[in-house]
């Protein structure tokens, strides 16, 4: 019995211990990338990603407070979720049709 126990503890730690060196030697390296690329969008999601693995990460969270933008929003209906889409995903669509009406 503690032979399982004692696995168990190892697989746990070495999973969070992973995960963390994934947030530290990867995530962080390209978001900072994605920053100085102003590819902000990519970089929150990746953020929010790397938070979700290693939420006490202190240069992880200061990336994020890079990241947010104060945005202010009226709904209708008051409370409405609302969710965002990179812009990039529809510049392609606006640049194919300058090119096929030129």
């Amino acid at each position: 019995m503690a032979l399982i126990v004692v696995s168990i503890f190892a697989g746990w730690m070495y999973r969070a211990n992973s995960r963390n060196r994934w947030t530290r030697a990867e995530a962080l390296p390209q978001i900072r990338s994605l920053i100085e690329k102003d590819d902000i969008p990519a970089a929150f999601d990746l953020a929010q990603t790397a938070l979700a693995y290693t939420p006490d990460d202190h240069d992880l969270k200061q990336l994020r407070v890079q990241l947010a933008r104060p945005v202010a929003l009226t709904t209708s209906p008051s409370g409405a979720q609302v969710f965002y889409r990179p812009l990039q995903q529809w510049e392609g669509i606006l640049e194919a049709r300058r090119h096929d009406s030129a």
